[in-house]
């Protein structure tokens, strides 16, 4: 039989088996109370569902590897001993594994501390052992984190866990909890036949949370002669989406707003010209300004990150400077960031144009994701990702356990079951994708 068409059934049965176990749950379970964040699923959510109801075979297994991967800080630029350890885990789970090296940041050349920076590339060993690594499909997230670092915690013995037991930490959702689960879903895969090992490369990267250095890496490294990985078709993504599949996110610009005045005494403001009150008048029209909006993503917002000018109380300001951050809700991806920074350079002009000035990084429109699979429930996010830093031709899904509402806060957390539907999840979205 044809080898497509065995994935498919198999993926058909695992679709079955699990919105069948979740329909006996619903008829023995309360909901969730409110505030938690564990959403109990409804039947009709069309959510990947796992089984809850009872400990799956692999919980002890997820639960002791994002527990290790969290317990361990990994800080951007500081990712050297979360990376050790992910490669002795996979290496010792069946897994060929590579460690390909980045420079280190320009903000630690200076000091003595040199820290290591690498990427994490994986195989199941059972793949052929040909020098060239051609998997069909890319599964990837990152393991460097936002500061502070916050210890691990869980709300009850791992070994009573429930899949409403409550994990606390940095990075515990953003995006370890990716990690684990991405992790685990392929080990149960391969454990059980279900896909050829030569299909699927895990890649873990560094620096995602900065300027994406580990992916950007990664993908200048396909376009080596050698061409030591490539071939895929296809790449999904682990962040935290609340287990449900993403369509896509926004885009981003990021940009600096300089004004330039002239300076006097306070008590004569018409002796001089203020930079701080040409700048906020300015900011004002921005916030009030239709930048691009779309159904799909709503509307394009900006976050007024700093504000600085001024020498003292009594001195007309001359100098005045703010960084600004687009979230872009307009496409395409190679574009819609430009349209949003010309829409901001036309209220800088007809503000003040002898005066206002505007500088603006590299950045991106909209990116979308593939999202057709039957048995999700999909959704847009706001923030960004790696997808824009991976060049190439490929199907893109975006996918993972926890909510972007409580990454980067001194509450990070997520559930047991969280990780577990994910496990899940991965499996049915690997499944569909090798089989079409």
């Amino acid at each position: 039989m044809d080898a497509r068409l065995i994935s498919s059934l198999i993926w058909l049965l695992l679709s079955f088996q699990a919105t069948s176990l979740q329909l006996i749950k619903h008829a023995t379970q309360d909901s969730s109370g409110p505030g938690s964040l564990h959403h109990d699923l409804k039947i009709d959510s069309q959510q990947p569902l796992s089984i809850q109801s009872e400990s799956p075979p692999y919980r002890s297994r997820l639960v002791d590897l994002h527990r290790s991967l969290v317990e361990i800080s990994s800080t951007t630029g500081h990712e050297a001993e979360v990376g050790t350890f992910l490669s002795h885990y996979l290496e010792s789970h069946g897994f060929d594994v590579k460690q390909q090296s980045l420079p280190m940041r320009e903000d630690a050349q200076a000091s003595n501390y040199k820290p290591k920076r690498f990427n994490i590339i994986a195989r199941p060993s059972a793949a052929h052992s040909s020098t060239a690594w051609n998997p069909r499909l890319l599964i990837t997230s990152h393991i460097d984190v936002v500061p502070p670092y916050i210890p691990y915690s869980i709300d009850a013995d791992p070994s009573d866990a429930t899949d409403e037991t409550i994990i606390r930490g940095r990075g515990s959702a953003d995006a370890k909890g990716s990690v684990a689960s991405q992790i685990i879903a392929v080990e149960e895969l391969v454990h059980r036949k279900l896909i050829h090992p030569e299909d699927v490369m895990l890649l873990y990267v560094v620096g995602e949370e900065v300027d994406g250095a580990g992916m950007k890496r990664f993908s200048d490294s396909l376009e080596d002669p050698s061409k030591q990985f490539h071939g895929f078709e296809s790449v999904i993504f682990g962040e935290p989406t609340e287990n449900k599949l993403a369509c896509g996110h926004k885009g981003i610009i990021a940009c600096t707003i300089t004004a330039t005045g002239k300076a006097g005494h306070s008590g004569y403001p018409w002796s001089g010209e203020s930079a701080n009150e040409m700048l906020m008048r300015a900011l004002v029209r921005i916030l009030d300004t239709d930048l691009g909006s779309s159904d799909e993503y709503g509307n394009t917002t900006i976050n007024v990150g700093t504000l600085a000018g001024g020498i003292a109380f009594n001195v007309i300001p001359e100098f005045a400077q703010s960084n600004i951050s687009a979230r872009v809700a307009i496409g395409p991806q190679d574009s819609g960031h430009i349209a949003v920074r010309h829409k901001i350079e036309a209220i800088l002009a007809k503000e003040n144009a002898d005066h206002l000035s505007i500088k603006c990084g590299l950045g991106y429109g909209v990116v979308t994701c593939d999202c057709n699979i039957e048995g999700f429930q999909t959704t847009t996010v706001n923030y960004g990702t790696d997808i824009p830093n991976l060049k190439g031709n490929h199907r893109r899904y975006l996918y993972g356990p926890g909510s972007i509402l409580v990454a980067h806060s001194d509450d990070e957390q997520l559930t047991v079951g969280d990780l577990e539907t994910a496990v899940e999840a991965y499996q049915k979205i690997i499944l569909h994708d090798l089989s079409t």
